[in-house]
């Protein structure tokens, strides 16, 4: 394997690591605040059920 070859698949490999770093960090911009109003309503979901678990047994 000559130098020149190991540059280019080198130059390739590394390219392909930065288009996956830039697709990464924009699925955490564009998803993240969809995320965390996802988790903000299953955390009140689950606080409702509990609420009304709790007042079924007469436990609240």
């Amino acid at each position: 394997m000559s130098l020149t070859s190991l540059l280019k698949k080198s130059k390739k490999g590394s390219a392909e690591i930065v288009a996956f770093a830039i697709l990464l960090i924009f699925i955490v911009v564009a998803a993240g605040p969809k995320i965390k109003d996802l988790g903000d309503t299953v955390v009140n979901g689950v606080s409702s059920t509990n609420t009304q678990v709790q007042q079924t047994l007469g436990t609240h």
